[in-house]
């Protein structure tokens, strides 16, 4: 996954048309095939290919390991290997699951998901004209709460990267939206997103993406993590409620977690108020990775900035005196 610059796509070159190209036709056969496939095949065929990529084609699995060796220090080695396998089998199920999920009915996607009393919260919340904003990370299926949420609310907002490939871009926004999902670019400004929020009454935040000097620093598995503001700011201007989500997946079935963040909304931004929003979320969501460590999407680079700080230090010292 990546995102276009600032300002605006470069130049694309034909030999870069023509892999995107390839990659657009694979992925569009790649969905029809999903479509075609019964569920009950599908995620089982996405658990096994994740296990094979991990075990022959193991793309970013020394990052994998190293943020489990990070999150988990008191594992042992060979926890650290069988997690790292689970993890790979996850992301397979996950990524094909959400190639399906798009093209599935609205009443077979609600006899896959438990999620007790949230249809009713949310309902009451709509009717009464107040806006919220669904906070989760890169765990189990975000794309799955997402989906869910515009069947029960009949559309919902979310903040979305755009793809590198324009072509996968387009092609996987239009899946999305054909499922009544608004979506706003994660390079808009937040008066877009307050707009989007305000308009449809509901909107879908992945907020633990590392955020560099532009975040807000709170602790994620007791490391310093450099993470998004958007979502306490986004919070501020509404003003909208922020009701964490966590879907997690078992064997074909999905159980969504949710709760609604308890924090009293000041009259201005402040240091305080971002710190305690984004790191009571980025809490719920390291307590529910706890609970199932391989639905966690460790394939990102999370603390980049302890990266740097190693790599600075192993230089420094590799230094002739």
């Amino acid at each position: 996954m990546a995102s276009k610059p600032p300002g605006g796509s470069p130049q694309i070159g034909i030999l870069l048309w023509v892999r995107y190209g390839v990659e657009f036709i694979a992925l569009v056969i790649f969905t029809l095939l999903m479509t075609i496939l019964p569920w009950a095949v599908v995620w089982r065929f996405g658990r096994g290919l994740g296990l094979f990529l991990g075990y022959w084609v193991p793309i970013r699995k020394q990052v994998v390991k190293s943020n489990l060796k990070r999150a988990f220090p008191d594992w042992p080695a060979d926890k650290i290997d069988t997690s790292t396998r689970d993890v790979y089998a996850h992301w397979g199920e996950s990524f094909i699951t959400t190639m399906k999920i798009w093209t599935m009915s609205d009443q077979k996607i609600l006899r896959l998901i438990e999620s007790p009393g949230f249809a009713e919260y949310t309902a009451a919340k709509q009717a009464s004209g107040e806006p919220f904003i669904l906070f989760t990370g890169h765990f189990g299926s975000w794309e799955m709460a997402g989906r869910y949420m515009a069947i029960l609310a009949g559309k919902t907002s979310a903040i979305y990267r755009i793809q590198r490939n324009p072509l996968v871009d387009k092609f996987l926004s239009w899946l999305r939206t054909r499922k009544n999902m608004i979506l706003v670019d994660s390079w808009s400004k937040m008066p877009a997103f307050v707009t989007r929020l305000r308009d449809i009454g509901n909107m879908c935040i992945v907020g633990d993406q590392y955020k560099g000097r532009q975040g807000i620093t709170v602790e994620f598995f007791g490391l310093p993590s450099p993470s998004p503001k958007g979502v306490a700011v986004l919070a501020h201007r509404t003003p909208a409620e922020i009701i964490f989500v966590a879907m997690h997946i078992h064997r074909g079935r999905f159980v969504m977690d949710w709760e609604p963040l308890r924090i009293d909304i000041p009259q201005r931004v402040n240091e305080d108020f971002i710190q305690e929003v984004v790191g009571t979320g980025l809490k719920k969501l390291e307590a529910i990775i706890r609970k199932y460590p391989d639905q966690y999407l460790w394939f990102h680079k999370r603390w980049r900035n302890i990266d740097k700080r190693e790599a600075a230090t192993r230089n420094t010292g590799s230094r002739p005196h």
